[in-house]
C-alpha cells in the first residue's frame, strides 16, 4: 500500500492474525523503497525460518513471479507454496 489508510482489510487481518497467533508484515510506501521489496534478503529478515513455514500467496502475476523467485532463494519447498491467482 502507498500508505497505511490504503491497507484494506487491515483491522479484520488483524483479528485473524491475533486469534491464530500470527504476525502480519504491511509494506507501506513506494514499491521502490529497499525495504519494501520482496527478495530473498528481505523476506529472510522479515521471516525468520521461512523454509519451515507454509506461504500463503494472492498477489498480482508480475509481484507473484517475483514472490515465487524469492521463496526459491530461501529454500522454500514447492509443497510449502500455496497460490491464488489473480489478474487485472
Amino acid at each position: 500500500a502507498s500508505a497505511a489508510r490504503d491497507l484494506i482489510f487491515r483491522d479484520e487481518l488483524d483479528a485473524i492474525a491475533r486469534y491464530r497467533g500470527a504476525r502480519v508484515i504491511y509494506l507501506v510506501g513506494p514499491s521502490s523503497d529497499p525495504a519494501n521489496a520482496l527478495t530473498t534478503a528481505t523476506l529472510g529478515a522479515m521471516v525468520p525460518g521461512l523454509r519451515e513455514h507454509d506461504v500463503y500467496l494472492c498477489a498480482s502475476p508480475g509481484l507473484a513471479t517475483a514472490v515465487r523467485a524469492a521463496l526459491r532463494g530461501v529454500g522454500l519447498p514447492r509443497r510449502q507454496l500455496h497460490e491464488e491467482v489473480f489478474g487485472f
